[in-house]
Order: structure tokens, then C-alpha cells, then sequence
């Protein structure tokens, strides 16, 4: 859903300023370091406070307003809301006890035949968001393992068997397209655009999960 201010884009920019953060404290730049994890922080803070729905343990898809003074959050809470604010750090137990199993819990409920999520970057996403929750509440972590070795067309480990160069994507239809580089896929699944997630498209991301001890 498209809002003013949105929760995904949010997101990515906390968690890209937490990693500059990292890049500058490594190189020696105290300062710089300092002064990313702040932005990164408000940011989640903000999300938090603003975008939250305690009850449903889930996060709107943005701010609608036509001014900056009449920003609500929306009225839908779409998976991926919850999947990147958990992927940057905004479910955070020390701020909000309980938050975390109450995201799992939210998250069980939307997830449908597999995966859940709508693309196969969104999963990853969500098994990294999953298993940083997983530090410190299990029910995460539980569900993370869950989502891995679940079995079923639209499932992680379908995914992979597909093969290391292939990328699965649910439609809306319900059906899958394999990207194969730039080949069609088969006349037998529904045309469309093809969604591509070269780089996180894959369980083989570089790094440790951010929150790790």
C-alpha cells in the first residue's frame, strides 16, 4: 500500500545508516559512528511509537496525511510491514516487553502455503529478521526453522531445489514464475514481469545476523 511515509523505505534507511555506523566505527571514525547509530535509532524509535499497533502486533504500512501535522498510520498491515521493520531492529523487547512474540504471533497468522511473504527477498529478510528476535524470544526462532524446512510449492526449500540460479516469486494469482537470467518463463504459469532478487535471493548472505552476542 502506498502512504506518505512509508514503513518498508523506512526501514532499509535505519538499517543502511546502522551499517554505515558499523563501516565508520571500523575505520576509526568514532564520530561518524556515532552519529549513524543515532539516525538509525530515532528512525526505529519512530516506528515504534508511530507505527505500532500493539494489539495485532503488527506495523502499518506507512503515514497518510496531507500535511505533516495529519499523519496517521494507515488502516493495512501488510506482511512485509512487519518483515523489515524486524529485518532493521524495530522489534525490540528492552523498548516494548513482549513485542517480540507478539510479531511471531502475527506473523503465523499471515503466512499462507510455505513462506508466506511475497517474494523470495522478502523471506530472507524475514529469516534474518526472525533470527535476530530469536536472541531473545524463541518463539522466533522457532518460526524462522519452521519457514526452513517447510515443504510445499511455495516453500523455502523449494526454492533451492529449483537451483542456485533460479528465483521463485508468488503472484498474486497464486502461482509461481522461475526467473532463469533472462529467460520466459513456462507458457504453463501465468506472464508477467519478472521479479528478480539476484542478491538476497538466496540463504547464502555474508554476515552475521546483526543482534548476535
Amino acid at each position: 500500500m502506498l502512504s506518505n511515509v512509508s514503513t518498508i523505505a523506512n526501514a532499509y534507511i535505519a538499517q543502511a545508516a546502522s551499517r554505515v555506523s558499523d563501516i565508520a566505527r571500523w575505520l576509526g571514525h568514532a564520530d561518524d559512528a556515532a552519529h549513524f547509530s543515532r539516525v538509525s535509532e530515532t528512525i526505529l524509535g519512530a516506528m515504534r511509537s508511530r507505527l505500532y499497533n500493539h494489539s495485532a502486533g503488527t506495523f502499518a504500512d506507512g503515514l497518510n496525511g496531507a500535511t505533516k501535522n495529519d499523519l496517521a498510520p494507515s488502516d493495512h498491515q501488510a506482511i512485509q510491514s512487519i518483515i523489515f521493520p524486524m529485518m532493521a531492529g524495530a522489534v525490540n523487547e528492552s523498548e516494548v516487553p513482549g513485542m517480540g512474540a507478539a510479531v511471531v504471533k502475527a506473523l503465523r497468522a499471515k503466512r499462507v502455503s510455505g513462506n508466506g511473504p511475497s517474494s523470495c527477498m522478502a523471506a530472507f529478510w524475514m529469516l534474518q529478521g526472525l533470527y535476530r528476535v530469536g536472541w531473545h524470544t524463541a518463539e522466533a526462532a522457532d518460526l524462522a526453522l519452521e519457514v526452513m524446512v517447510a515443504e510445499g510449492q511455495f516453500s523455502w526449500r523449494n526454492m533451492i531445489a529449483q537451483g542456485g540460479k533460479r528465483r521463485i516469486s508468488i503472484l498474486s494469482a497464486g502461482l509461481l514464475q522461475l526467473d532463469r537470467s533472462c529467460a520466459q518463463p513456462p507458457a504453463r504459469w501465468r506472464p508477467g514481469p519478472r521479479a528478480r532478487h539476484r542478491a538476497a535471493g538466496a540463504p547464502g548472505a555474508r554476515g552475521r545476523i546483526r543482534g548476535a552476542p
